[in-house]
């Protein structure tokens, strides 16, 4: 019976995540981690935790006297990260049986085929590349988050096949979900997913699949020689002759010049929500129903620095200008940014520690290993875009909790076996 109760609840939360009722679930995070924190009782890493409360309130003070942020963007800020940080940075107390990783991946994964399902239907029907993402949802990062929950799923699938676990079968949803994964046609997606291995395998030591990776980067750039990918050649030309259209290279650019504009910026940055972060775009865009509600106002440093590169005047139209390899967002730098370069090295410090842990409990378990891959995968994902604030984030966030909550149970196993 209570076997039964968690089916339902891994039902449930693949529906509100994986479909169209996940543009509710952002404004509701830290319901969702109440919620989790039900079923797998947490406890919290008191270093980011301490360190993030202090900054967030020196910095909120600060700055909003300053003149940088104002209540809503603060407030608004506050409510979609702190249930973020809180999850990314927690352990189970306790570890619950009856709920384990592959149990949750093998039930949402029909909601997922279902989905993509959808999408490939209204894509031939349509014949556009974002109506692949139709049945997942047109909220947030739309067709390119369900290229992200894809990968989470590919991920897993290859750690199966590496790991010879139901190897055939394995094979075959490694093969549909990364066919998935290419109809979101997420340029910007490819590129992440390929370093994310990449140092995945030299984390690893596996240097001849490196080689073998480089190869088949190698044979890419011999495809882009040929008649049919001239359009792509185009594309790239442009882009790298029109530099001034080249959004998100500015952003990451421009980063040094606003860290200078004040000694305070390093410290307790520019305050939540101030600069590119999920809560501007919940504010600022004309289709949300905040904008009118909180009158839609310019933080200065968003106005000088970020503004410019979504003016039509200033973006140009051009093709190889438009899809989220070049809006001007990053995880890595909103953090750096509004929350100051202190809180970001510690988040960055425990982060890549927590990587480097499954890295070595990798080498005997695939649940580490998954766990590793899917952590690498969303390191580098934060950095090139803004995901940190998504549904797809939260989302990893869950996946990883179930994974840490089935490596508890088989080391509570190995020992049973010891004794």
């Amino acid at each position: 019976m209570r076997q039964n109760k968690y089916k339902f609840i891994y039902l449930l939360t693949g529906l509100l995540f994986l479909t169209p009722a996940r543009a509710a679930i952002i404004l509701i995070l830290p319901l969702i981690l109440f919620i989790i924190n039900r079923y797998i009782p947490l406890e919290y890493n008191k270093s980011v935790v301490r360190a993030f409360i202090a900054i967030v309130i020196v910095s909120g003070i600060y700055n909003m006297i300053a003149g940088n942020t104002s209540t809503p963007y603060y407030l608004l800020s506050l409510w979609l990260v702190t249930p973020t940080v809180f999850l990314l940075f927690s352990n189970p107390k306790r570890y619950i049986p009856q709920i384990s990783l592959d149990d949750f991946m093998g039930k949402t994964l029909w909601i997922l085929y279902t989905i993509d399902l959808i999408g490939l239907y209204y894509r031939l029907k349509e014949g556009g590349q974002d109506e692949f993402g139709t049945g997942y949802g047109r909220h947030y990062e739309y067709v390119h988050g369900l290229a992200i929950i894809n990968v989470l799923y590919a991920l897993y699938f290859l750690n199966s096949v590496l790991k010879r676990k139901q190897t055939w079968k394995s094979l075959v949803k490694l093969f549909i979900t990364i066919a998935a994964f290419a109809l979101c046609d997420y340029g910007l997606g490819y590129i992440i997913l390929f370093v994310s291995l990449i140092i995945w395998l030299l984390a690893k030591k596996q240097f001849k699949y490196v080689f073998f990776i480089a190869l088949l980067i190698a044979g890419g750039a011999f495809m882009l020689t040929l008649d049919s990918f001239e359009y792509e050649r185009e594309n790239i030309y442009n882009a790298r002759n029109n530099q001034g259209d080249a959004r998100k290279v500015i952003m990451f650019l421009n980063t040094r010049n606003v860290e200078s504009e004040s000694f305070t910026i390093p410290l307790v940055g520019t305050g939540p929500g101030s600069y590119n972060s999920r809560a501007l775009v919940l504010i600022l865009s004309k289709n949300s129903p905040l904008y009118s509600f909180f009158d839609g106002q310019y933080p200065p440093y968003y106005y000088k620095y970020i503004y410019p590169l979504w003016n039509e005047r200033f973006v140009s139209q051009d093709d190889y200008t438009d899809g989220t390899r070049n809006q001007p967002f990053s995880s890595a730098i909103a953090l750096a940014i509004e929350y100051g370069l202190i809180l970001f090295l510690i988040v960055a410090y425990f982060w890549i520690k927590e990587i480097r842990k499954y890295n070595q409990e990798g080498k005997q378990d695939e649940v580490a290993d998954y766990l590793n891959m899917i952590n690498i995968f969303m390191l580098v994902a934060c950095c090139f875009h803004e995901w940190a604030i998504c549904t797809e984030f939260f989302y990893f966030l869950i996946i990883s909790t179930i994974g840490k909550n089935t490596l508890m149970i088989k080391e509570e196993n190995a020992h049973e076996i010891q004794k």
